[in-house]
């Protein structure tokens, strides 16, 4: 397929689909309606939506946009296997490149795509090439999928529909209103009856014409009954439309989920020749080659195998000639560069009282609106209505007036290159970290967390608050005690945060209370389990994968060895009644001078005694 070739056949496509749905409908009678919305052009301008979405990877105002495909490295796609069955140095020899997998999955297999990686790792630009790929490669996929459709789970009218949020949606692209006469009374049969008929006619639709679907970002559905129904839908796909195929992408730590006839690939980090050429593509060779002397002598070269970070890193490197010094410096950096260009565009545009703001102002106040759309509003993707919301919640706190509500909205979708236009009457942030960032930012710097949010809603924006702070130790501790208080604080929720944490690498000192945190957390957890009899087998699998993580990780294996050795070893004994039992933390037999710790099924027994030592330090 090619582009011009797919805006020539959108209109059959949308006329097609169109009469199959009419046809569908006439066996129900008088009682299903279907209209048309634009059919002929719909699909035509859903591809012109792909189009603009997958050709640039966007810094706007870190000089010009770069071609998606002059700076796009072929990622490294591994089949996620687990160690017990394939040892490490094994998965090595499956690595291809994403292009490849794909085709050769899709051609010999009847598997779908499921895409787990990182944050930053290249999930939407993996997404992006692919796309460009299909529009400008008569051959790629050619026989697999007659056309893409793009669906990014960021999109409102996913984010705000409690039924059928994908069927809709696809319903949607294609121009189609199918609407049931009796729901106009309100009446729950007819509306069950008429979501049944519009799930049918989309399965029909998608055998029928197979288009490829591009499904980018299941995390970001923050609301967990929606995000339920997105996968049920999906899951009605695999099973019921076996002629459709499609790519899933999903945040790692946020992939516990099964759907049926489909395959998970993960995206492995960039290799020392990939940054080397994604440097040089990039920055061209003449100055690839002192920045990636600096980098490599660098306490963040580490970071610089996601590429999100690495073009950060050359972003900054092209403006300033040399690069930040730590992870989180990274971050910092590139939105501080963003907003000192906004504030020059200021000093020529000067339209309201906010555009007098000096940067450091500016900056405070995009990190109170990132926190109102992250925690407030769950959202990251938003319209000038979500805007308006937000500005009359926080306005008054920097001296702005109500009045110039519409003026400064402008200012912040037209001139600031931190947030993008993603489509009409749509924006969002330039990348989903940069909101994260500053809504991190924001909690870092308040006294508490505050008692009007549910944290449940952000683990990432924790997480890396806990990187930011300049007491990260005390911060985790702190957080830790405010989740044992929530009554619905849940295992989805925990290995979001550990798995950020993790990545985020906060500077943490004190070991043994950090790990004695953990175990008061796990316990909560685990108690929970224990008191659904019916799923507990399952929810202690999850919830020992997730400590698992923590355990396997350097660091905070040395911290849980440290806590027993120096801490329980000395207590164990003094303790009779009131035991919590902790199953992650199994081969205690690895640790030294452990004989008289009492065990029970591998199991380690730790008091209540024991725990208020981390609450009274």
């Amino acid at each position: 397929m090619n582009f011009e070739f797919l805006l020539k056949g959108a209109s059959f496509f949308g006329k097609e689909a169109f009469k199959l749905i009419v046809a569908k409908a006439k066996d129900k009678g008088n009682l299903i309606t279907v209209k048309q919305n634009n059919v002929e052009q719909a699909l035509s301008l859903h591809f012109n939506k792909i189009a603009r979405f997958s050709e640039e990877i966007s810094f706007r105002d870190l000089g010009k946009p770069k071609s998606i495909h002059s700076v796009y490295i072929p990622l490294d796609l591994s089949l996620e296997v687990s160690s017990k069955i394939i040892e490490p140095s094994d998965k090595v020899l499956k690595l291809k490149s994403a292009s490849e997998i794909i085709d050769e999955t899709f051609q010999n297999t009847t598997n779908n795509i499921i895409i787990i990686g990182s944050l930053g790792i290249g999930k939407t630009t993996t997404v992006k090439f692919i796309c460009q790929k299909l529009i400008t490669d008569e051959s790629y996929l050619k026989n697999i999928a007659q056309y893409p459709i793009l669906v990014r789970f960021r999109e409102s009218e996913i984010l705000q529909n409690p039924e059928i949020p994908l069927f809709d949606y696809l319903l949607n692209i294609y121009g189609v209103v199918i609407e049931n006469i009796q729901s106009k009374i309100n009446d729950e049969d007819a509306r069950k009856k008429l979501n049944n008929f519009k799930k049918q006619c989309i399965l029909t639709l998608l055998n029928d014409q197979n288009p490829l679907l591009l499904l980018d970002g299941i995390d970001e559905v923050g609301i967990e009954s929606i995000k339920s129904k997105v996968l049920s839908n999906i899951q009605e796909i695999s099973l019921s439309a076996p002629k459709v195929r499609f790519i899933l992408t999903t945040r790692k730590g946020d992939d516990d989920f099964h759907i049926a006839n489909s395959q998970q690939f993960e995206i492995a980090p960039l290799s020392d020749k990939q940054i080397e050429v994604f440097s040089r593509q990039w920055l061209g060779t003449k100055k690839s080659i002192p920045f990636l002397k600096s980098l490599k002598s660098s306490s963040v070269y580490d970071s610089a195998t996601r590429p999100l970070a690495l073009s950060h890193l050359c972003a900054i490197y092209e403006r300033e000639g040399k690069i930040p010094e730590k992870t989180k410096s990274i971050y910092r950096k590139i939105i501080n560069l963003l907003i000192l260009e906004w504030n020059l565009e200021n000093e020529i545009h000067k339209d309201s009282k906010f555009s007098d703001f000096d940067p450091d102002r500016k900056k405070e106040f995009i990190e109170n609106l990132a926190f109102e759309l992250s925690a407030n509003f769950n959202k990251y993707q938003f319209d000038p209505a979500d805007l308006e919301k937000c500005y009359n919640n926080i306005h008054s706190k920097f001296g702005l007036p109500l009045g110039q509500m519409k003026k400064v909205i402008k200012e912040i979708q037209v001139h600031n290159g931190l947030i993008i236009q993603s489509g009409y009457n749509r924006f969002e942030f330039a990348h989903k970290s940069f909101q994260e960032f500053l809504a991190a930012e924001y909690l870092v710097k308040l006294p508490q967390l505050p008692k009007t949010i549910d944290v449940v809603n952000i683990p990432n924006e924790l997480a890396v608050a806990i990187a930011l702070s300049s007491e990260p130790t005390t911060y985790l501790n702190y957080l830790i005690l405010e989740l044992l208080r929530l009554s619905h604080c849940n295992t989805n929720f925990v290995k979001i945060l550990i798995s950020r944490i993790i990545m985020e690498k906060p500077d943490f000192v004190d070991s043994t209370k950090i790990a004695l945190g953990f175990l008061m957390l796990y316990n909560k957890l685990l108690e929970q389990a224990l008191q659904k009899p019916a799923k507990t087998a399952v929810e202690l699998q999850h919830l020992d994968s997730i400590f698992q993580e923590l355990k396997l990780n350097p660091h905070f294996d040395l911290s849980f060895k440290n806590l027993i050795k120096k801490e329980i070893y000395n207590t164990v004994e003094t303790r009779i009644e009131n035991l919590f039992y902790y199953r992650v933390f199994l081969d205690l037999t690895n640790y030294a001078d452990m004989e008289n710790l009492k065990q029970d099924n591998n199991s380690l027994l730790v008091s209540h005694e024991l725990l208020k030592t981390f609450t009274s330090k």
